[in-house]
């Protein structure tokens, strides 16, 4: 489930929320005029739908013409000493958009600006880069964190 808007004007706080679990993703867009990011859209976990299904609607919301800076909250189903359990991870996504789609200009601000903001924000388990949907789709993202690097 998505929200369009921001829901705070600090992108600190957003953050917060997706890490303690009260938003499942935000994405961050950065204006060069103000030299700062703002929240973008943000998604709220739907326990009825699923975390790969969850993970499908969010990756339908990434446009090829837009360059985003990304928290989320991910779940994967694992095994901890012989048992079944849902891990859970907190990705830092660089989205680039697709290669003809977004500008070379936003793309440049996303590479230079993109180590700042994930300092910024704190501690992530996972940083994923993407230009393509079907680098991270929801088992290609599962056996990436589950071997530990792509």
């Amino acid at each position: 489930m998505a929200s369009q808007g921001p829901i705070s004007n600090d992108p600190i706080e957003v953050y917060h929320a997706v890490r303690n679990g009260s938003l499942k993703y935000a994405m961050y867009c950065y204006y060069p005029d103000s030299d700062n990011i703002t929240v973008r859209e943000i998604g709220l976990d739907d326990p009825e739908a699923g975390d790969e299904a969850t993970w499908e609607v969010f990756l339908d919301l990434l446009k090829t013409d837009e360059c985003r800076y990304i928290v989320y909250d991910f779940l994967y189903p694992g095994v901890q000493e012989w048992k079944e359990v849902t891990k859970r991870k907190l990705l830092y996504i660089l989205w680039w958009g697709a290669p003809e789609g977004s500008h070379v200009r936003d793309k440049m601000n996303l590479s230079r600006h993109g180590k700042r903001y994930r300092d910024m924000f704190g501690h992530f388990d996972d940083e994923l880069h993407s230009t393509f949907k079907e680098w991270i789709t929801y088992p290609k993202v599962v056996k990436r964190l589950e071997r530990g690097a792509m």
